[in-house]
C-alpha cells in the first residue's frame, strides 16, 4: 500500500537555480520605467482604497457603505495587484504562472466583491437597519405587487 509520504518522496526534485534562471525579466532603462509605472499604480491604488475608506466612514447607512466600497475593490486593489506584478518583473524572471496568478486574482476579486456586496446589502435590508430615505429605488423594502 502506497502512502502519501511515499508518493511525495517519489516526486522529482528540481535542481539548483542557475544564475541564468534567476535573471530579472527586465533590466536597465526598461526596468526603471516599469518600476516607476508599478510605483504609480500601487500608490494610486492605495489612494483609491483610502478614499473609499473615508467615504465609508462618512456615509450614513449600510447600503451607502457597501456602495462606497466599490471603488476600492473595482479599481484600487486591481491596480495594486498589477503594480506588484510589474515590480516582480524587475526582480524575478518572467513566468506565465505569475500571469495566470494575476489573472485569477483579478477575476476572483471581481466575482467575490460583486457577490459579497450583494450579500451585504441584502443582509442590511433584511436586518431592518435604518436606511437613508434618499436611497431610491429600494425594491427589497417595497412590498411585492399583489398578483392579479
Amino acid at each position: 500500500m502506497t502512502t502519501l509520504v511515499h508518493l511525495v518522496a517519489a516526486l522529482p526534485v528540481a535542481g539548483p537555480i542557475t544564475p541564468e534562471a534567476a535573471e530579472p525579466a527586465l533590466e536597465g532603462a526598461a526596468a526603471v520605467v516599469v518600476t516607476a509605472v508599478a510605483a504609480v499604480l500601487v500608490l494610486l491604488g492605495a489612494v483609491w482604497v483610502l478614499l473609499s475608506a473615508i467615504a465609508m466612514h462618512r456615509v450614513g447607512d449600510a447600503l451607502s457603505r457597501v456602495n462606497a466600497l466599490g471603488p476600492a475593490t473595482g479599481v484600487g486593489i486591481p491596480w495594486i495587484v498589477i503594480g506588484a506584478w510589474l515590480h516582480n518583473l524587475t526582480v524575478h524572471a518572467f513566468s506565465w504562472i505569475d500571469v495566470v496568478k494575476v489573472a485569477i486574482t483579478l477575476g476572483a476579486l471581481l466575482i467575490v466583491s460583486s457577490v459579497a456586496s450583494n450579500v451585504l446589502a441584502r443582509a442590511a435590508i433584511m436586518s431592518g437597519a435604518e436606511m437613508d430615505p434618499a436611497t431610491s429605488p429600494n425594491d427589497l423594502l417595497d412590498e411585492p405587487p399583489s398578483p392579479r
